[in-house]
Formats: C-alpha cells, sequence, structure tokens
C-alpha cells in the first residue's frame, strides 16, 4: 500500500519497538529505590527510548514521513486509546497498533454486556444495587468530601 515509504515504515517499526521497551524499562525502574530511578534515568537509560515516550504521535510520525495518508494510518487505532493522537503518547499509539497487528484484537465472550453480566454480582456482593433504565432524581454528594454516597431514585 505504500511501497515507497519503506524507509518511513522501517523507521516506525524501530521507534515503536523502542517506546515498547520504554514501557518495560519504566517497570523495572519503579522496582527500584528513587534515589537510584534518578541516577539510571540520568546515566542507563538510552535517550532514544526516552524521546518515543516523550513525544505524541502527531508530534513524531511526520518526522519519519510527510505522507498524510501513512501518517493517518499509523495514528488511526487513537480510538482504542483514549486519546487522540496530538494528546496520547507516541508509546501508547505505537503499543496499540503494533499490539493489535502482532497480537491480535480480542473480544469478550458473550460480548460487552459479558462484562457488566459478570459485575453486578460483585457490586451486589457490598450492598449495591444494578438498575437499568432507571429514573434518577438526585445524586448525593458528601458536603465535606465532595465525594458520591448515593443516588435517588
Amino acid at each position: 500500500m505504500f511501497p515507497s515509504e519503506k524507509n518511513a515504515l522501517d523507521k516506525f517499526m524501530k521507534v515503536s519497538n523502542d517506546a515498547m521497551d520504554f514501557v518495560k524499562v519504566f517497570l523495572a525502574m519503579r522496582l527500584l529505590p528513587s534515589w537510584l530511578q534518578d541516577f539510571a534515568w540520568k546515566y542507563l537509560v538510552p535517550s532514544r527510548l526516552v524521546k518515543a515516550a516523550s513525544c505524541t504521535a502527531s508530534e513524531l510520525l511526520p518526522t519519519l514521513t510527510s505522507n498524510k495518508k501513512l501518517i493517518s494510518l499509523l495514528s488511526s487505532m487513537w480510538i482504542d486509546t483514549g486519546a487522540r493522537p496530538d494528546r496520547a503518547s507516541f508509546m501508547l499509539t505505537a503499543s496499540v497498533f503494533r499490539g493489535v497487528s502482532m497480537e491480535g484484537g480480542c473480544y469478550p465472550q458473550g460480548g460487552a454486556e459479558a462484562m457488566a453480566r459478570e459485575l453486578v454480582p460483585v457490586i451486589e456482593s457490598y450492598g449495591g444495587r444494578v438498575l437499568i433504565r432507571a429514573a434518577v432524581k438526585h445524586i448525593s454528594v458528601n458536603k465535606i468530601s465532595g465525594r458520591v454516597d448515593g443516588v435517588v431514585m
């Protein structure tokens, strides 16, 4: 589909690998004492990993190609990240784009409704009730904490 963009696609694969490697490094770093984390981030972690995770897809992709259709395709799964390419980190964009193509997508057996059905017993076990299409008169907010503490039906 983009034969003339082989170099850009190769660069995308490399920088998206860096972005996904950043996740592993980030998680490993969180296991270290904070004083050691500062040192490791400054002297041990390759700057290309930090760069790949520190910018948005909208910032990074135009440095790889000027082809607007390819940029659109490479950031097209933004709906799965919950944030537009100009808001989500490239790390998140690359993880979703690469993850689906490498590992495949998934969908709950029984559809999205199956997740809600599984949550109902848990909510009820804590004294809650699950009502569908019920008219709500008022949402009660605790004046001291500012937290919701009930719903008046």
